[in-house]
């Protein structure tokens, strides 16, 4: 019999967990095009991605919030473009791009990250936070999505803001977590896994910095 090393979860070291997706940039605008004017095409393509039994099976999507900037090859359209606007996830096409791959496989798991903020919020915690949970919202509100996983802090974050982007991730876990038992909450918000932020060419830092924070490492899945 294989003696096989487990984790503290039980499950074997190095478990290959699937492949997944990654929307952002606005490099998946042009699906939308596909979808009105070829819809077979369009079908077509998503299960060639996501039917776990004739296409790919990919198991994951993780979609940018976007926030009408620049991220490397486009702007993904931010959902909110003023703190009074009602979130709209029909803009670009992460969000088509969840719930079409859900109907074909309603167990994908969904993430979301941004790559960039909205002006409005200007880097104001409260206003962050009403942005992605308004967003949230709309997500479920417009398709039914409930998210999985949420990374609060932006992608590839620079060295000198490891320490602020931690402090934010723990804080946008506490206050989901209190929304989860608030008037209109759409589903238990605390069963969405918060993701900790990855680092830009310095590794080590972030986990040094979990590790460091009893309360990253209560809120940090």
């Amino acid at each position: 019999v294989e003696d096989v090393e487990r984790d503290a979860a039980g499950l074997p070291f190095n478990t290959f967990g699937g492949f997944g997706s990654v929307s952002c940039n606005n490099t998946s605008n042009l699906l939308l095009d596909y979808k009105e004017e070829q819809p077979e095409v369009y079908w077509r393509i998503m299960n060639l991605l996501f039917n776990p039994e004739t296409g790919a099976g990919l198991k994951h999507i993780k979609v940018e919030l976007g926030a009408d900037n620049n991220t490397s090859s486009g702007a993904e359209p931010a959902t909110k473009r003023s703190a009074d606007e009602p979130a709209n996830v029909l803009r670009g096409a992460g969000f088509h791009f969840i719930a079409d791959a859900q109907s074909i496989n309603p167990h994908i798991e969904v993430e979301a990250l941004r790559w960039g903020e909205p002006s409005w919020t200007n880097a104001d915690s409260n206003l962050r936070y009403q942005w992605y949970k308004e967003t949230i919202d709309a997500a479920y509100d417009t398709y039914g999505v409930e998210f999985d996983y949420i990374s609060p802090s932006q992608n590839e974050v620079h060295a000198n803001y490891i320490n602020a982007e931690l402090a934010w991730t723990v804080d946008f876990a506490q206050r989901l977590e209190a929304d989860a038992q608030a008037a209109g909450a759409r589903y238990d918000y605390s069963k969405i896994k918060m993701v900790a932020l990855d680092s830009y060419r310095n590794v080590g830092a972030v986990s040094r910095a979990i590790l460091a924070s009893p309360a990253a490492l209560e809120q940090v899945d």
